[in-house]
């Protein structure tokens, strides 16, 4: 029988929502693992299956690099002695190489922080020892130099580490260090492209990233067969990046004809650029007050969206504008959950963006989840925190994202 095999997700800059996607991932697609432990930097997984790297790294939005434990060591290890030649042909180099590029990479899931501080300052020792180790059998090597403790996967990317080398990254755990081999790493220059390269790019009505559209999408844990709706289309992030991880069955919607017409210019692009079949994507004006107008009853499995947040604001906002700006969306909010009842099949799920607003040390959210469960939903937790929520964004934004999850009862 296959011993399990531990692997390493370096997870996103908000990693509360980064591993609940990864998460979401594997239940949906039925792939058994353990979650054995996780920090504000990595998630240690364990699966008796080997995992599909390069499915999970297409389908992550929240994951930064995907890596595969190969060994462990003691905390008390001299790590230089532990690069023999032998450990890093066997696990990282080819044998027959020349030349590589390589990087080291320490991340920290439960040790302390002493011996974080410790074991960064090795680093560049570290990788001087095994340029002389390579070096003695013959093979060239260069790797970038170290900022911080842990290379950026644009940094791996741009310097072809994978393609001409490998990365290794240091998992300094409580009680041992894992050494782990980097599979994959965050498509950054896709990501960037979809988000910088459309033709429509509507920044005063607030744009989402795409790789946050991504993580939403998974997050709702649908089949790709299944009926997804956008009825705040905007720009069409949430409907391009459906199409993208494979959905066929895609909506939008918008009460506005210019975010209407620029989601049909993006997905013609995205059509034109990624190669994407956009022949069966619906999108339509339509205002959300009156959505089951234009969509059949009890016909869609899931929408996933980020309705107004409120005006623009070009610095934080008082009190008085909070409590007026939440005041005027939550009759918004509470129009389009009637709709949504109407139109959802029974079970589905709702992922959508609510606004938070930080003042002073507090935030001011949107408190309509008691109206939402009287026209028929369950909140589904996304967090152990009180509001079963998470906040995406820090507390300079003016305002946050609130990601929540309802299903249809």
């Amino acid at each position: 029988m296959a011993q399990d095999a531990l692997y390493v997700f370096i997870l996103g800059r908000n990693v509360d929502l980064s591993c609940t996607e990864l998460l979401c991932v594997f239940r949906e697609n039925n792939i058994p693992y353990k979650l054995i432990q996780n920090s504000n930097e990595v998630a240690l997984v364990e699966s008796r299956n080997n995992l599909d790297i390069e499915f999970l790294n297409k389908t992550l939005g929240g994951t930064v690099k995907i890596g595969k434990v190969v060994s462990d060591i003691p905390l008390d290890s001299n790590l230089n002695s532990a690069f023999s030649s032998d450990f890093l042909q066997k696990f990282f180099f080819q044998q027959n190489s020349t030349k590589v590029e390589f990087g080291i990479s320490l991340y920290v899931c439960g040790g302390k922080n002493d011996t974080l501080s410790k074991l960064q300052s090795q680093l560049d020792n570290i990788a001087k020892s095994i340029k002389e180790t390579l070096l003695e059998n013959g093979i060239k090597s260069h790797y970038p130099r170290l900022d911080k403790r842990f290379l950026s996967s644009a940094s791996v990317g741009k310097n072809k580490v994978l393609e001409n080398g490998a990365e290794i990254l240091l998992i300094l755990c409580q009680d041992k260090i894992l050494i782990a081999k980097t599979q994959a790493i965050q498509e950054f220059e896709e990501f960037s492209q979809r988000d910088y390269g459309r033709p429509v790019r509507d920044v005063s009505s607030g744009t989402m990233p795409p790789k946050l559209a991504r993580i939403m999408i998974n997050l709702a844990q649908i089949e790709k067969k299944d009926k997804l709706l956008d009825p705040f289309c905007g720009s069409g992030t949430i409907l391009q990046e459906a199409l993208i991880l494979g959905y066929k069955n895609v909506e939008g919607s918008d009460n506005s004809q210019k975010a209407v017409t620029d989601s049909k210019l993006n997905l013609e692009w995205a059509k034109d650029k990624l190669n994407l079949d956009i022949s069966s994507v619906k999108i339509e004006e339509a205002d959300v007050k009156i959505l089951s107008k234009f969509i059949k009853p009890e016909s869609v499995d899931t929408i996933v969206t980020e309705p107004y947040l409120g005006p623009t604001l070009q610095k934080r906002a008082e009190y008085s504008e909070i409590s007026h700006t939440l005041s005027d969306l939550k009759s918004l909010y509470l129009y389009a959950f009637s709709e949504f009842f109407k139109i959802l099949k029974r079970s589905a799920t709702v992922i959508i963006v609510f606004p938070a607003f930080p003042y002073y040390k507090t935030s001011h959210y949107l408190n309509i989840k008691e109206e939402i469960e009287q026209l028929g939903f369950e909140q589904m937790p996304l967090s152990q925190t009180v509001r079963k929520s998470i906040i995406v964004g820090d507390r300079n934004d003016f305002v946050l994202r609130e990601i929540v999850k309802f299903k249809k009862i």
